[in-house]
């Protein structure tokens, strides 16, 4: 029965490393526990080498925190994985933390191993890391791993600080984000807010126009106080805000809020005529929450390159965004994360007064992804307001604060999600 039992064993495994093969990302191991958690004391262990040599890994009050991570030969995502760890450790130095790479190949695959690592060492150089052969999968067991690659992050005394499973192409920037603050010795408590970060990639193109000055309309060319240079800049000046709005409308978005937005138009309208503020149209609630937001915590351009392809400007741009951060700013500001539907029923305004009214709700009260208005016979009766408030209570304070200029505004609650505004002179 045993010996039948490690063939059954060993025949599962196999099939999973074929799986893997066609796959070619990660392994998953059927039928085990939970995986461990977070907040685990683990002891001190013995693993070996490749070669049999015994490793004692062991932790104690002020030791180098230890990274293991488990993989296969196999499984793509984990030797991309080693890639970008031989990386870290040979930035920040193996003194400042330890790490194990656990391989999971089964016994017939041992020599294949040793020959992927040659080839390992001959594309990358020496490596920085220890690989432990797990004979028996007596580690896999101990942490009881499910998936390959997961990587542990385990504190110099031995507690368990995290555990990442998975290495694919959309979570690797946010793995080695994690791993690098770790290794810049931030507390390890960060780990978590950093997997909330996403890198978002932005390509943007706007028409070099001219500008209207002194009366007329001044081409590109034909511009002698600021030549094509000025044309040149402001273009470029509209591509890096029209990246960071993009961003910012596709960030939000991952964290569950869609604004009223309008569409941008960037033609010039006039062939080298017609100055960009003109072309941009009407500021919306996206622009809005860009100027009155200080979203530098959250949002942190990694990258750019502008072109000046003749006509037009093209940029390329990654932004790097803290989700979690983002989040944070906008329930510290007094907002919600779940969208409330209003009806504003509005007593005997003037078209004026409507119109207006309307017009300034989304740069006033930036968190309102949808205004439709209601008809009867002609007449405008009442609105629904989709807006991000936590309560009626808040948004009356903010919607009595919006600016008519020639009439002032109030509002009241009359239960219900119904809101009565009424304009005074």
């Amino acid at each position: 029965m045993g010996k039948r039992s490690d063939g059954s064993a060993f025949g599962r495994t196999f099939l999973i490393f074929l799986l893997a093969v066609s796959i070619g990302f990660s392994l998953v191991f059927p039928g085990r526990g939970a995986a461990v958690e977070t907040g685990t004391k683990v002891k001190a262990f013995v693993g070996e080498t490749l070669s049999g040599e015994k490793v004692e890994v062991d932790f104690a009050q002020g030791a180098p925190p230890v990274i293991l991570t488990f993989w296969s030969i196999y499984c793509r995502s984990c030797t991309e994985e080693l890639e970008k760890i031989q990386a870290l450790v040979e930035k920040y130095g193996s003194e400042r933390v330890r790490v194990y790479a656990v391989n999971e190949d089964t016994e017939v695959l041992k020599k294949r191993v040793g020959k992927f690592l040659t080839a390992f060492e001959e594309k990358l150089g020496k490596l920085s890391f220890t690989v432990l052969y797990d004979q028996g999968e007596k580690l896999l067991k101990k942490f009881s791993v499910l998936h390959l690659p997961t990587l542990l992050y385990v504190d110099g005394d031995g507690t368990v600080r995290e555990v990442i499973e998975g290495f694919e192409p959309g979570r690797q920037r946010a793995v080695i984000s994690a791993l690098s603050l770790l290794l810049e010795e931030v507390s390890p408590e960060v780990l978590r807010k950093v997997e909330e970060e996403k890198y978002y990639e932005v390509h943007v193109r706007v028409p070099v126009c001219g500008v209207y000055r002194d009366g007329t309309w001044v081409r590109p060319l034909d511009d002698t106080r600021e030549g094509r240079e000025g044309s040149l800049k402001r273009s470029m000046d509209l591509a890096d805000s029209l990246a960071l709005r993009e961003v910012v409308v596709r960030a939000l978005k991952d964290v569950g809020i869609e604004l009223l937005s309008t569409e941008k138009d960037l033609s010039c309208l006039k062939p080298y005529g017609m100055d960009h503020r003109l072309v941009a149209g009407e500021e919306d609630a996206y622009d809005a929450f860009i100027r009155d937001w200080d979203l530098r915590d959250a949002i942190k351009r990694e990258e750019e390159t502008r072109l000046d392809r003749g006509k037009f400007v093209e940029g390329f741009y990654t932004f790097r965004v803290n989700l979690q951060v983002l989040q944070e700013l906008i329930v510290d500001a007094g907002y919600s994360l779940k969208p409330v539907t209003y009806v504003l029923k509005y007593v005997n305004p003037s078209l004026y007064s409507h119109l207006a009214f309307v017009s300034r709700i989304p740069g006033d009260v930036p968190l309102v992804s949808g205004v439709k208005r209601v008809e009867r016979n002609g007449q405008v009766v009442e609105d629904e307001l989709v807006c991000y408030v936590p309560s009626p209570d808040v948004l009356m304070e903010k919607l009595e604060k919006i600016n008519l200029e020639r009439e002032r505004v109030t509002a009241e609650y009359l239960g219900g999600n119904v809101v009565e505004i009424q304009f005074w002179r």
